[in-house]
């Protein structure tokens, strides 16, 4: 989340109020705060983190919110790779997103013991060896190999459905292996 502040704004006007979702903190906030420019587009400020948010005249707002959610307790090389990864799908940059969520896998492989370096198929199959991708989820494990590899090999681009059904399933291997890893640790002790 961009760090902002109302001393950076000058000069706000009191404007009518307008509910939406802000793409910095993620918040659904209510701001009465901004700037209008004849009726085209007005700029709000996020009363919770001060962020602008642009929204036009047909109710469109930019940027774009940030999908997913944020997950606790990655290690920093993951979280900084799947931060990028949902930055560039609310940025509509697919195909950017789908490289970086195929980087996810061989960062957390790395970052549970597999040799840096190796070759991706080896990533994921020691994701799958060493149970940090359930069964259950291997074909899809697959699908972000592949989906990635074109990405990054072929002159292709990919789509938001594709981004975003990756976004998912990565956020679910992400949870179960430190969120919920972490929650039934506390409930075993």
């Amino acid at each position: 989340m961009a760090n902002f502040g109302y001393s950076i704004w000058e000069h706000l006007n009191n404007l009518n109020s307008k509910n939406y979702k802000c793409w910095n903190c993620g918040n659904i906030v209510a701001s009465n705060k901004g700037y209008s420019s004849d009726n085209i587009s007005t700029i709000f400020i996020c009363p919770h983190c001060s962020a602008p948010s642009i929204i036009d005249e047909l109710n469109k707002e930019y940027p774009d919110v940030i999908p997913g959610r944020s997950i606790k307790k990655l290690p920093k090389s993951v979280n900084q790779v799947f931060e990028e990864s949902r930055n560039c799908i609310g940025a509509h940059a697919y195909t950017a997103a789908v490289m970086l969520l195929r980087k996810i896998l061989m960062n957390l492989a790395v970052e549970e013991g597999a040799k840096e370096g190796d070759g991706f198929a080896n990533y994921v199959k020691y994701l799958c060896d060493k149970g940090f991708i359930h069964i259950k989820q291997q074909k899809q494990a697959e699908e972000i190999k592949n989906l990635g590899n074109d990405a990054n090999h072929k002159i292709e681009t990919r789509t938001e459905e594709e981004a975003m059904k990756l976004l998912n399933l990565v956020t679910l291997i992400l949870i179960y292996n430190y969120e919920q890893a972490d929650v039934e640790e506390k409930s075993r002790d």
